[in-house]
């Protein structure tokens, strides 16, 4: 299935909070429990981590993307759905982009948990810190950190909606 972006309205308070995260080039990990307020709560609930990629996309306007880990539960597997946003030196856009159904290498990891495992952490009292997907030990960094799974999900996402800061065009 090719991957296919979907318009998502961005009202004052969700602009807001995606400029936040527009200050620098970077990424960071958040929780799902840190996820912005405006992402859809069934959405929200099923996302474990989120890495958030801000990257330049001009001289005025910085790319934003919350690359969502969605447990999806059915196939026992983590996928990426990312969410993308410009941001202008005026203020976030009033849309941004989830990229549904992504085609690209890593964007699904498989939960490979035995079948008693669940009931023993449950039981012995520890599930509380056991995380569905383990971190890397890097919770941040440059661009040029950015583990390759995010990165791919990056440069399709903001391919499929007409941008990609990544890609040096000096050349």
């Amino acid at each position: 299935m090719r991957a296919k972006p979907n318009l998502y309205s961005l009202d004052s308070a969700a602009r807001q909070e995606v400029e936040k995260y527009a200050a620098e080039p970077g990424w960071q990990r958040i929780t799902g429990d840190s996820a912005p307020s405006f992402l859809d709560p069934t959405l929200s609930g099923r996302t474990k981590e989120i890495v958030v990629v801000t990257a330049p996309a001009s001289t005025s306007a910085m790319v934003v993307m919350f690359n969502l880990y969605r447990v999806d539960a059915p196939v026992r597997q983590i996928d990426h759905q990312p969410f993308v946003v410009v941001v202008h030196s005026s203020g976030a856009s009033t849309a941004g982009h989830f990229i549904d159904h992504g085609d690209w290498k890593d964007r699904s990891t498989p939960l490979v948990i035995p079948e008693d495992f669940s009931g023993a952490v449950n039981s012995s009292g520890i599930a509380s810190y056991y995380r569905a997907i383990p971190s890397t030990d890097s919770t941040g960094g440059t661009l040029e950190t950015l583990p390759m799974g995010d990165r791919a999900a990056f440069e399709r996402a903001t391919g499929i909606v007409g941008l990609n800061p990544l890609v040096d065009r000096s050349v």
